[in-house]
């Protein structure tokens, strides 16, 4: 629901930054000397009287989205879903900045410079006007872009998956090309076969070319246009009707009574019979009878490109059925190694071709020389993918820092109140827990909800980035921590132990926060180098978090089960645990069997995150 009102707003956002940017004022007419009597509004004036109307419109459509989008802000403030809060936080930076950079205004001064002194409008005022009207566009653009950034994680993805499988792609065709290489050396295979697969490989590079080009490899070259003999007419290449035939496709048109070179431009049936006379003939600009293609124009029309009528503009002639000629369809950004592909093509084509004729050496060259090129291109493909895994991984550890940080905020929260709250109990003098404090810690219980929720959250978003082993599981037993601390607090169990629970989610989230400030350190340290691996085989995909610092987690958690273990056995009396004879409530031994048998899975947890580290599960 947000991304669809957040979508509407920023496309309304961007229409007015469109709109501003072509609203150009023209350039000023020389002035004369007044007449006697008022003279009329100049052009200038006129356009100036537009554009502030429109300028007005625009101050008007700003505050409607800007007023939306607080709205917004404030309704998705209060959602209990992260998702929401963060997105309300990039709404409210996108506001700011439009406050800091005082943009009414700036549309106020514009208005007033359009407005001209006294209701005319000088070079000076519309060379002021465009300056303001760009540091408008420069504004506007800002704060859509903020608005906008909620996707630039979904972008970096997309492209990283689209040039990962072109990598795949360059990397089978460089292989192909050595083998091929290695078959025209030897020499063993018969040359129709080599050159044929040469040929293939040419055709393999060429379409990987395209795909790095923005282009599609199986979309069919365009048929026609003025560059083809037969302008998109089958008839317009034959001897008997093409563009430079003298004929022109009439068969009277070569005749003496009605050639291209007769003053009276042919037969009297064609258009007016007075074609030759000077209000019909060829220097005419109507070409003689309204009939003859346009009313208003024929052939020196200068409305030729109209699709009523007449030839189109030499630069761009439409379809022979006339109409508009189609718009040019958006060319997608080159990618990185797209020109060394397509300087490879030529070498493969050479190669097929030097194979037919039996020239080894040259066609090996050649292959030489493709390998080359394309070699260029996987390193530059290695690199753009390495700036994008950095790109990804910078959004992924801030987001990460600003949940856990969050957390860990929320949690000592919870455990002050909880430390509060015991307190109270303490000095009662039952020692239990009245109303009062039962209220209050089930208002804890539900903080605690909350935690568990931005929790399972930052897990989710670990588990997709999956380069990450032990980080996703530790965030797993911290949560069933949070778990067990929230059932406590529901039943207003508010006791030391209940705290020392608190106290290591607390110890948890700073160990887990302070890995990942390191993270990226060592993220920021690592920008620029070259990609790692450099050999045969692919580069190594950047881990969110290195295994030391994941091995460290570990042992920490390993040290947390010893203490628990420690602490919950002093709870029970003997060497030998018989917890259905124990003198401690039914509630309070449930619960101590529900926390040994977490305890109990979370060593076999250690164990397999151990292992997984020491097995490279995630290489």
């Amino acid at each position: 629901m947000f991304r669809r009102s957040l979508a509407l707003l920023a496309l309304s956002l961007a229409t007015i930054t469109l709109t501003v940017q072509a609203q150009t004022p023209p350039p000023v007419k020389p002035m004369t000397a007044p007449p006697a009597v008022k003279p009329a509004p100049s052009a200038a004036d006129q356009a100036s009287n537009a554009l502030v109307e429109k300028q007005k419109n625009l101050l008007n459509q700003y505050k409607i989205v800007a007023d939306q989008l607080l709205t917004l802000s404030y309704r998705l403030e209060k959602s209990p879903r992260i998702e929401d809060k963060e997105k309300a936080a990039l709404i409210k930076r996108a506001l700011d900045l439009g406050d800091k950079e005082a943009i009414e205004n700036k549309f106020q001064k514009l208005l007033t410079t359009l407005a001209g002194k006294g209701g005319t409008i000088n070079y000076l005022d519309l060379q002021n006007a465009k300056n303001q009207n760009d540091e408008l566009v420069r504004v506007l653009g800002a704060i859509y872009a903020i608005l906008m950034s909620d996707d630039e994680m979904l972008r970096l993805r997309e492209e990283k998956d689209f040039l990962e499988k072109r990598l795949v792609e360059l990397k089978a065709i460089i292989r192909e090309t050595k083998i091929t290489r290695n078959n025209t050396e030897a020499g063993k295979i018969e040359l129709a076969k080599q050159a044929k697969e040469q040929a293939k490989l040419k055709e393999k590079t060429d379409n990987l070319a395209k795909r790095l080009e923005g282009k599609d490899p199986n979309a069919k070259e365009p048929k026609g246009g003025m560059g083809d003999p037969k302008m998109g007419d089958p008839k317009m290449g034959d001897p008997k009707g093409g563009m430079g035939d003298p004929k022109m496709g009439d068969p009277k048109m070569g005749d003496p009574k009605g050639g291209m070179g007769d003053p009276k431009m042919g037969d009297p049936k064609m258009g007016d019979p007075k074609m030759g006379d000077p209000k019909g003939g060829m220097g005419d600009p109507k070409m003689g009878d309204p009939k003859m293609g346009d009313p208003k124009g024929g052939m020196g029309d200068p409305k030729m490109g109209d699709p009523k009528g007449g030839m189109p503009p030499m630069g761009g002639m439409p379809p022979m059925g006339g109409g508009d000629p189609p718009p040019p369809q958006a060319q997608q950004p080159k990618s990185p190694g797209a020109d060394e592909v397509r300087k490879a093509v030529p070498d493969q084509e050479d190669a097929a071709k030097k194979i037919e004729e039996n020239k080894k050496s040259d066609a090996v060259q050649k292959q030489t020389d493709a390998i080359q090129k394309l070699t260029e291109a996987q390193a530059a493909l290695e690199k753009r993918l390495k700036q994008l895994r950095e790109e990804e991984l910078e959004r992924l550890l801030a987001n990460l820092e600003a949940r856990v940080a969050k957390m860990l905020q929320m949690q000592i929260d919870v455990y002050e109140a909880t430390r509060t709250i015991d307190l109270i109990v303490q000095k009662s003098e039952s020692k239990k827990p009245e109303k009062a404090e039962i209220q209050k810690s089930q208002v804890q219980a539900d903080k605690e909800t909350e935690i568990i929720a931005e929790a399972n959250k930052a897990i989710e978003i670990l588990k997709s980035e999956g380069s990450a082993v032990a980080f996703p599981r530790l965030f797993e037993e911290t949560v069933i921590d949070m778990t067990r601390v929230r059932e406590r607090l529901n039943q207003a169990n508010v006791r030391q132990d209940t705290q020392d629970m608190e106290k290591d989610i607390i110890d948890s989230l700073k160990e887990m926060l302070e890995a990942l400030k390191k993270a990226q350190q060592d993220l920021q340290q690592s920008k620029g180098s070259p990609p790692p691996g450099g050999g045969g085989g692919p580069p190594p995909e950047q881990k969110l978090l290195d295994e030391i610092a994941e091995l460290k987690m570990i042992k920490n958690l390993q040290v947390k089960v010893n203490d628990r273990t420690i602490r919950q056995g002093k709870k029970i009396e003997g060497e030998q645990a018989d917890l259905n004879n124990s003198k401690m409530e039914k509630a309070e031994v449930q619960q101590l069997k529900t926390e040994l048998k977490d305890l109990s899975n979370r060593q076999i947890n250690i164990e397999e995150m151990a292992r997984d580290i020491a097995t490279g599960k995630n290489k």
